[in-house]
């Protein structure tokens, strides 16, 4: 994860791939 400094947290509201938040930074790492 080197030069990332964002961690996508996916809150059970927005459990889809295709949330917002999946979408705008989609090579971050993800917590389910």
């Amino acid at each position: 994860m080197p030069g990332s400094d964002t961690i996508v947290w996916v809150h059970g509201d927005c459990l889809s791939p295709s949330g917002p938040a999946l979408l705008a930074h989609p090579d971050a790492p993800e917590l389910w």
